[in-house]
């Protein structure tokens, strides 16, 4: 009679451990599998022994960030070209408003200090979905291997980041400015439409 007395009370606990919430970034900022005809490659975790600060370079000199937790996933064109750079970082709670300041001024001083650039003396700031992606972005696409950098901050002690890169002509979706920046905004918008929609 013990033996199904404690198998249900196993079964329990399985169960409520599978149910429990994961500590770290949540899988919704991880979550999109395709966006247009870009697909997600494997999530990469950042390793369990990687340093909880990183230091950025701003107008004021290096500031840090902290980093409790972190991932990264690649995502391709169908010609399995790496477009997308996405990610997603937690800070600690009673840092993530300086966090967020501070990646900010890393992004306007990397902007202030290249040539080129979409906007200057200010970042560029794309509405989609009820999120803000706070960035900068090349304004030619004929040198530069990473085209632009953009960050968004949902909450949750998380930030996106957002690198855009630029492809060898031969396995690019993409041939002028106008049409990297349609595809950039089109990332952007159904990232944050699943972030809308995702819970």
């Amino acid at each position: 009679m013990k033996k199904p007395v404690i198998l249900i009370a196993l079964l329990t606990f399985v169960t409520l451990c599978a149910f429990t919430p994961p500590e770290g970034v949540k899988p919704c900022y991880l979550s999109l599998k395709k966006a247009g005809d870009l697909k997600a490659g494997p999530t990469d975790r950042l390793p369990a022994d990687a340093n909880n600060t990183r230091t950025l370079a701003t107008e004021a000199g290096e500031i840090p960030i902290t980093v409790t937790d972190g991932y990264r996933i690649i995502y391709t064109n169908k010609k399995k070209a790496p477009f997308v750079n996405l990610k997603a970082e937690l800070s600690k709670p009673e840092n993530y408003e300086q966090d967020k300041k501070n990646v900010l001024a890393n992004l306007s001083y990397l902007n202030a200090q290249t040539t080129g650039m979409e906007t200057t003396g200010k970042l560029l700031e794309l509405d989609y979905n009820g999120y803000k992606a706070h960035g900068l972005s090349r304004a030619d696409i004929s040198e530069g291997e990473t085209l632009g950098i953009f960050v968004i901050f949902p909450g949750d002690n998380t930030i996106i980041y957002l690198y855009f890169n630029n492809i060898e002509p031969a396995k690019s979706h993409f041939k002028t400015a106008a049409e990297y920046q349609g595809y950039r905004n089109n990332f952007i918008g159904e990232y944050t439409a699943h972030l809308a929609k995702c819970k």
